[in-house]
């Protein structure tokens, strides 16, 4: 399959190199020359050369998110299926025209939500039955601040990830969110949200870019017990409950389970993005959905815009 890639930075540098050990990269596009002469294959600084140049069977974008609707734009009219590197764009209502554009054209839009594609996240989805009725979802995705300067909140660069995968594990919708955080210079640098999804689960999410250490960890209780998802080192351990007697009757009221087994899943390390990529590759061959949607990617920002708003 005849790939392009269009940005060359922090991600797009990823795709192209993931992209040439799994399909054919014909094209690379960045503004910057610099960043275009390690590929051996046609380079453009023109989005417009580059589309009207190269023959192609797919586009991943992965530009500075104010540019990815109008470069998105230009690919879907070209009628080439396109990844956009989330969030799907800086705004829900250029996420909206963009998922109206592709429906227009009939063109495949896929949006980058890489952590779906985190093996511990699909360990996770195959054992959700084993929790029995789930009640709270807590997600932590913590960070030193980030050195690009694209204008773009925490909220869309972090928060975006989170309500994607509440929805995604659980099968289940975020209904309502409200927020608390800290800017810097009018930028949210920290956010604590509760939500509740639609079937009732209570969802605590912080995002920051305030620490000196990243932590990107999912932990969801449930009547038989409690998952903690650690997505860096991709390791997934099950802390069962325990109804043992309490010798002392009077602290039940605090102590309702105890501590039964742990078990640590042995879990097959992977890279995201290689499967997120193959994924996309797949749906363009198929039409199967097999990648997060723009639908998807507009739900993420749509919440991720409520949680800033209540920031500001």
């Amino acid at each position: 399959m005849r790939v392009g890639v269009i940005g060359l930075g922090s991600m797009g540098k990823n795709h192209a190199r993931v992209f040439s050990e799994i399909a054919d990269l014909v094209a690379v596009c960045d503004t910057d020359e610099a960043k275009l002469w390690r590929w051996g294959t046609a380079r453009f600084t023109d989005v417009e050369a580059m589309l009207d140049g190269v023959e192609l069977d797919a586009v991943s974008v992965a530009v500075p998110t104010p540019d990815h609707c109008e470069i998105a734009s230009m690919v879907i009219a070209a009628g080439i299926p396109v990844l956009v590197e989330k969030p799907l764009a800086a705004t829900s209502a250029d996420c909206r025209g963009l998922v109206r554009l592709a429906a227009e054209r009939k063109v495949g839009l896929a949006t980058g939500h890489i952590e779906r594609f985190n093996p511990v996240i699909a360990a996770l989805r195959e054992r959700w039955g084993q929790l029995g009725a789930v009640s709270q979802i807590f997600v932590e995705r913590m960070g030193p601040y980030p050195v690009r300067r694209d204008g773009v909140g925490v909220a869309l660069d972090l928060s975006v990830h989170d309500v994607d995968l509440v929805g995604y594990v659980s099968g289940d919708h975020i209904a309502t969110v409200h927020s608390r955080g800290c800017s810097r210079n009018g930028r949210p640098v920290s956010i604590v949200s509760v939500a509740e999804t639609v079937e009732g689960v209570v969802v605590s999410m912080c995002q920051s870019w305030t620490t000196p250490t990243k932590i990107r960890r999912m932990r969801v209780l449930g009547e038989n017990g409690m998952f903690v998802a650690d997505l860096l080192r991709q390791k997934l351990t099950f802390y069962a409950n325990d109804y043992s007697p309490v010798e002392w009757p009077g602290m039940e009221a605090f102590f309702g389970v105890s501590e039964g087994d742990v078990t640590s899943y042995k879990i097959l390390k992977q890279e995201p993005l290689r499967l997120e990529l193959g994924a996309f590759l797949e749906m363009v061959k198929t039409g199967n959905d097999v990648c997060p949607t723009g639908e998807d990617g507009l739900e993420a920002v749509r919440l991720a815009e409520l949680i800033e708003v209540a920031v500001r």
